[in-house]
């Protein structure tokens, strides 16, 4: 009997490590799984009445679904090889048919009714041409996205104006009110969103096909969006963040899901939607095949040092209970002078005659030669290491105030 119940605890210790069920973030509101494994989602965009419009993408019967938040798929329409779908005000659904996998390969733009029935269409001539996303303008027209130019076509499909200057893997965009374009260019190494005006001048542009995280730089942009403030919000897939920037091209905050990913055991990120009020839809596959469309909430851990916001490249997050922070740049800006002793995996920190140390993996600190608890182990995330922002603070004497209702770090540092 003995032999029996370890057998079969065994098994179910197995198949709980082996399962994303048992892997859970804490900013999860919502998760919608799917029941095969043969297709994944990719874009997906939120709808007025709070449905999800969202598009498979696989070998085996791809299609765009609609889902509402009680998880029931409400409508569908395929097999069809998307690359986005759009609701439009009429209710029909404007998509982007790559023209893959099977007959007809005729990439095209097409609006289909709640019926299934296409009722406008736009050709191209190969797959090379295969359209990547599309949105219909007040005027009537269709903003289109190719892999080599942005397009806009007539509802009797003349093209009306277009621009492919510098271009190199253009994703997305937008008609803004002033009438020119926001475009995303994903790039092959980093990317860049610029705005252009009907003449095809760049007029504002963010990023420089750098990829990285740094000021000024992109790791993977996917979408933008500007707001009736003249501010830019960009989501930059790339490295897991969405830079929301202020006229003069200056970031203001930065949301991440970095520690989403920590947490739980997804393999690939498809495609991410900034929805309204406060939550990000992320299109994944975890690491047993299976994927689905989880909803988190913008609830990033920020800091404000002195009362202004402190921009890191790899941002601060919350692991096993404890806020950890990037140990050079917090530690630097609580003025001490900072150095890696890479043998030892070590960062020593040194202000005013106090010196702290603390080392990769250790839950031992040194301060001023004695050793202090930290509570968890630095750790390497983005080839950062991140440390207990406690055991900083006190070390330096910085003020700490944790909001934990907006995960908002205050510090304050004479």
């Amino acid at each position: 009997m003995k032999r029996v119940f370890c057998f079969c605890l065994t098994v179910l210790l197995i198949i709980g490590l082996a399962s994303p069920a048992l892997a859970w973030s804490s900013r999860v509101l919502w998760e919608w799984r799917d029941t095969v494994t043969t297709v994944h989602p990719s874009f997906s965009t939120t709808l007025d009445n709070g449905n999800v419009l969202v598009v498979k993408n696989g070998y085996k019967d791809p299609m765009v679904i609609e889902i509402n938040q009680n998880k029931e798929v409400v409508w569908e329409y395929g097999p069809i090889q998307a690359n986005s779908a759009v609701k439009l005000g009429n209710g029909n659904t404007l998509i982007t048919d790559s023209g893959a996998p099977g007959y007809p390969f005729k990439p095209q733009v097409i609006e289909v009714t709640p019926q299934g029935k296409v009722v406008w269409s736009y050709e191209f001539k190969s797959r090379a041409e295969a359209p990547r996303y599309a949105e219909r303008l007040s005027s009537g027209n269709t903003l289109v996205v190719t892999p080599r130019e942005v397009i806009e076509v007539s509802s009797t499909g003349g093209k009306v104006w277009s621009y492919n200057k510098g271009l190199v893997n253009p994703v997305k965009a937008n008609r803004l009110d002033n009438g020119h374009t926001l475009i995303i260019d994903q790039g092959l190494n980093g990317g860049k969103v610029l705005e252009v005006d009907k003449a095809g001048k760049i007029v504002w542009e963010y990023g420089n096909y750098t990829k990285g995280t740094g000021l000024g730089q992109l790791a993977g942009p996917t979408d933008a969006r500007r707001r009736d403030d003249n501010s830019t919000v960009i989501v930059d897939t790339g490295s897991s963040r969405i830079l929301y920037l202020n006229p003069a091209k200056e970031i203001t905050t930065i949301t991440h899901w970095q520690d989403v990913m920590d947490d739980l055991p997804i393999m690939n990120v498809w495609g991410v939607d900034l929805a309204d009020e406060g939550e990000i839809y992320l299109s994944v596959s975890y690491t047993n095949g299976k994927p689905a469309l989880v909803k988190i909430d913008d609830k990033s851990v920020q800091t404000y040092l002195n009362g202004e916001w402190l921009f890191t490249e790899v941002m601060p997050r919350v692991i096993n209970g404890h806020n950890m922070v990037p140990a050079k740049d917090f530690l630097s800006a609580f003025g001490a002078t900072v150095s890696w002793d890479n043998e030892s995996k070590t960062m020593i920190a040194a202000k005013n005659g106090i010196q702290l140390e603390i080392t990769l993996g250790t839950k031992k600190a040194v301060l001023n030669g004695t050793e202090m608890e930290l509570g968890v182990a630095p750790v390497i995330k983005g080839n950062t290491l991140l440390m207990p922002l406690r055991a900083a603070t006190d070390a330096f004497g910085v003020g700490l105030k944790w909001d934990d209702a907006n995960k908002i770090i205050h510090l304050t540092v004479e």
